[in-house]
């Protein structure tokens, strides 16, 4: 049997881990990536007892088997037709990717077959066996494809996949504060000491811990540390009650400090079981979990692979130690504000031994829980999913290091009705800028429909009240994912602060959707008589209020209106010059 891999199994995590920094992605590739907007649909999540799905350093060569990944080639390898049991119907896949190199390996990247490979990396090594967790979403015939710069061997597990919303069988993620679950070197007890012997294994009850994790909870996101007495082979968890699992979680062949995170199906009354091949302490903390669809009930939004944080940049900017916050949802990466928890893969490049990284929601205070460590000075990553309050999150680095944050999805609550139609406005509010001439119109500011549910949007009316017109692209209907283009005009009747409403009536829930709607009006102001006159291009027109031959005497012609309102130029006779035909009058001061 082949030694086990360590696998980060993050069933949270999207990966978009990075390279060494001689090798990451163009910034040019990066920022491309950052402006796609991809609108994707809810997906709830299907534990599954960990299940190796391909090792390419088996033979004979075959779909799941070799050879290795030559340098600078990609493999693609179809999911559902592994021994697995994985669904065709699955939308994506939680993976835990170990690389075994012949050398140094710039990085490997995992991506949905079919679409273009992404600026981005799952993972790099420097030459040693090295592992992470991705969440992948299914491609053509329910392949991924994995590319690596230099020759691998590749090991890919699986311990759960995502499906539609629309199965309510699958569970929903419900979000924690970082907290410790458990440390073996504290005082001996059920979550506590003493430390792990090699070759043995140890039941944690999960449900034990302070944590507040309910019993309904299904499926746990945890972050698993060894803290090894030396070298150690691999470590592996699994539910309790089932039979061990021929993969693994995580290994630390040099011994040193290594997190990774992992998600784990609540086993017999709650627990999980864990196995190491050597002695070694161990650290279990938990960002959240999986439970029955319910009423705070989040469920995974992918998003392309995108940078929300790079403490490198701009060139030359020194490494950071203590607290940072860091806003996500201004980053530009398109994560939405309904977010309640981002997916990260955090890296850090460090100046020397780093003791932890701590990632939480900004706002609150800091977790004694540990993201990451680094005291071998490696560049190291790990998945985490960290929950959010303001759409900011927190990080605290022991020892100088630079950051780098890359989401690759969020989890967020369901549309109210998630089988129906979902009408979104793109404004709540519409300001119009500046003093409106009573009768006349202001230029148009646009809002948009779109229907973010899964049936047609039937619209029965789109109108604005008094002082306020609409004019739309929407028509009667608005198919799943389409959209329409509403504009407004200011065009006020009275002079004053005035307010109205624009509403949409639909067969979509809270209908009608509504937009607040504001602006100033003024009194045209006529040129007094004797002031001013205008003469068109072909003939001259006189006013009533601006007898013919007048100049503008003491008052200066600062603009003129036509009765189309439109403003035309004033020359340096301060006469009001306007197409032909037209009538008006100039604005004096």
């Amino acid at each position: 049997m082949r030694s086990r891999i360590l696998i980060r199994i993050t069933a949270i995590t999207l990966l978009a881990a990075l390279a060494v920094p001689a090798q990451l992605p163009a910034q040019e590739q990066q920022d491309e990536q950052q402006q796609e907007l991809p609108t994707q649909p809810a997906l709830r999540f299907i534990p599954i007892t960990p299940c190796r799905i391909a090792d390419t350093r088996n033979t004979p060569d075959g779909p799941f088997s070799g050879p290795s990944i030559a340098g600078g080639t990609s493999r693609d390898f179809v999911i559902p037709s592994s021994a697995c049991g994985i669904p065709s119907s699955a939308a994506a896949y939680s993976l835990n990717v170990a690389v075994v190199p012949q050398g140094p390996l710039g990085y490997l990247t995992l991506w949905p077959t079919g679409q273009p490979r992404p600026g981005v990396a799952t993972l790099n090594s420097d030459g040693r066996v090295k592992s992470n967790a991705a969440i992948v979403a299914a491609g053509a015939n329910g392949a991924v494809s994995a590319f690596a710069t230099d020759t691998t061997d590749l090991v890919l597990d699986i311990n759960g996949y995502f499906v539609s919303a629309t199965d309510t069988s699958a569970l929903q993620f419900y979000p924690l504060t970082p907290c410790r679950v458990a440390d073996t070197r504290n005082a001996n007890g059920l979550l506590g000491g003493p430390f792990m012997p090699g070759g043995q294994g140890r039941a944690f009850p999960i449900l034990s811990s302070s944590c507040g994790v309910p019993s309904g909870a299904q499926a746990y996101s945890l972050n698993l540390t060894a803290v090894p007495r030396g070298p150690l082979g691999f470590l592996t968890a699994w539910p309790t009650g089932q039979p061990q699992p021929e993969v693994a979680t995580l290994n630390a062949p040099t011994g040193t400090i290594t997190a990774n995170a992992a998600i784990v199906a609540a086993g017999l009354v709650g627990q999980i079981d864990v196995f190491t091949t050597n002695d070694t302490d161990l650290v279990i903390d938990m960002n959240g979990y999986f439970a029955a669809p319910g009423t705070s009930g989040l469920s995974l939004y992918n998003l392309s692979p995108c940078r929300v944080l790079d403490t490198r940049n701009p060139p030359g900017t020194p490494p950071f130690t203590g607290e940072k916050n860091v806003n996500v949802t201004d980053s530009g990466c398109a994560a939405s504000p309904a977010a309640q928890a981002y997916v990260f893969n955090a890296t850090v490049v460090p100046e020397g031994p780093l003791g932890y990284l701590t990632l939480w929601p900004q706002g609150e205070a800091q977790p004694l829980v540990a993201t990451l460590n680094a005291e071998d000075a490696a560049i190291t990553s790990n998945m985490a999913i960290v929950p959010t309050n303001n759409g900011s999150v927190s990080a605290w680095a022991t020892n100088p290091t630079q950051l780098v944050l890359d989401i690759s999805g969020y989890f967020a609550a369901e549309p109210s009705n998630s089988n129906g139609p979902n009408a979104t406005l793109s404004a709540t509010s519409l300001v119009f800028c500046c003093n409106e001439f009573v009768g006349t119109a202001s230029p148009p500011q646009s809002v948009t429909l779109t229907n973010n549910g899964r049936a047609a949007l039937n619209i029965t009316s789109i109108a604005a009240t008094t002082d306020f017109d609409e004019t739309d692209t929407c028509g009667s209907s608005l198919a799943s994912g389409a959209s329409c283009t509403i504009s407004v005009t200011f065009t006020p009747g009275v002079s004053g602060s005035l307010s109205g409403t624009l509403s949409v009536t639909d067969n979509a829930p809270g209908s009608p959707q509504t937009v607040s709607l504001s602006g100033t009006a003024t009194n045209r102001p006529g040129a007094l008589t004797g002031d001013c006159f205008i003469t068109c291009d072909q003939r001259t027109q006189d006013l009533t209020e601006c007898p013919l031959g007048q100049p503008a005497k003491t008052q200066k012609v600062i603009g003129c209106i036509l009765d189309q309102f439109d403003f035309v130029r004033v020359d340096t006779s301060r006469v009001c010059h306007s197409p032909t035909g037209s009538t008006g009058h100039c604005i004096v001061r």
